[in-house]
């Protein structure tokens, strides 16, 4: 599941990093994005954002994958923090 994710946060880091700051901030009031993974069609890549800090500053971007076990969903995840000045900084 590892190299799925690893495979989604790319995809995701292509895909929405020239975003910028105030896109995330909308998406932290609507519902998650949620698309195919690009490698794998029976899973599904999930992407909410939430403030990371208080005062309210940076944005936590969690990107995690969907897929069912016998126990239930389970969401493996990464993130990245989008900062005011547009600038991410990805964990390590």
């Amino acid at each position: 599941m590892n190299k799925l994710l690893d495979q989604a946060f790319d995809h995701v880091m292509q895909k929405f990093s020239a975003e910028g700051y105030r896109f995330w901030e909308n998406q932290i009031e609507q519902e998650p994005i949620i698309f195919p993974h690009p490698d794998d069609a029976d899973k599904e890549i999930e992407i909410t954002a939430r403030w990371d800090s208080v005062p309210r500053q940076a944005i936590r971007v969690l990107v995690s994958i969907l897929h069912s076990t016998r126990f239930g969903i389970v969401l493996p995840i990464k993130s990245f923090l989008v900062h005011p000045d547009n600038s991410i900084k990805v964990p390590t």
